[in-house]
């Protein structure tokens, strides 16, 4: 997979329109709700709803306020298309909770574990 970074996202504005060259964006979302154009489709996200965005699609958001979500950028991964999930039973939270936890901490003998 090759993990870039993982961050928490909160109460962040308007994202201008842009994308990531050679890289995907994973977004968990946590609390809140969020409506983002993406490749110049119109989606609306909520809590326990995951976003995988290819690289080079061009997006742009729009979150709610209170908001907070989880985000990863990565590489090499098998999407080709704009790929939404519902994470109904909380299993990817708990592993999107444990790579930022590994991600933020930047112990050495974690980068293999995140990747």
């Amino acid at each position: 997979m090759n993990t870039i970074a993982c961050m928490k996202l909160s109460n962040y504005t308007t994202t201008k329109l842009h994308q990531h060259s050679g890289m995907y964006e994973i977004e968990l979302f946590i609390k809140g709700s969020e409506t983002a154009v993406i490749g110049g489709t119109t989606y609306s996200f909520n809590e326990k709803d995951i976003v995988v965005i290819p690289p080079g699609v061009m997006h742009q958001q729009f979150p709610s306020d209170p908001f907070l979500a989880i985000s990863l950028c990565c590489k090499n991964l098998p999407f080709s298309d704009v790929t939404i999930v519902h994470d109904s039973d909380n299993s990817i939270f708990t592993l999107f909770e444990l790579l930022h936890k590994v991600m933020t901490e930047k112990d050495e003998t974690y980068v293999d574990i995140s990747d």
